[in-house]
């Protein structure tokens, strides 16, 4: 059985490219991590809408400064550099009445299922690192459903 790796460096590259691909791998790169993000900031900062405003700002400031190019596999994990990325957001955030503003008239994207609480006795970044665990689990699961089907042992 191949080794399902924590970090898809293969994902985070595609994103650079200059081909109609690079859009679907930047969508479900943010995608994978935005469970893991929210759930950070919810811990952070216990009110929800906050959180989720926090977590808008972060993936827009991700988009703008275009941080899936700045990471370096050479350098570490993926998840690292998104988790320092996302605690040096928050420093530099300052303040939170310009929240709304964000955006920039930007619309917020809910996510099917979506269903996180924050557990008050975990760190944030453990409960970052949480979310991240599961979100990579559900993904294996998915990709061995697939497998099974495609074999005809579903």
């Amino acid at each position: 059985m191949a080794r399902f790796e924590t970090t898809r460096w293969s994902l985070i590259l595609a994103t650079r490219e200059q081909t109609p691909d690079a859009s679907a791998a930047l969508d479900a790169l943010c995608r994978a991590y935005r469970p893991a993000v929210l759930s950070f900031l919810r811990a952070r900062c216990r009110n929800r809408d906050l959180a989720e405003d926090l977590t808008q700002g972060f993936f827009t400031r991700f988009l703008e400064y275009r941080y899936h190019e700045i990471a370096d596999p050479a350098r570490g994990r993926f998840r690292v550099f998104l988790g320092t990325a996302l605690r040096n957001f928050l420093v530099n955030h300052g303040d939170h009445d310009h929240a709304a503003k964000r955006g920039g008239g930007s619309v917020a994207v809910e996510f099917e299922g979506e269903s996180l609480h924050a557990d008050s006795r975990e760190s944030p970044e453990r409960t970052f690192d949480l979310y991240w665990a599961l979100t990579v689990l559900d993904g294996a699961m998915a990709a061995l459903e697939t497998e099974a089907a495609a074999s005809g042992k579903a």
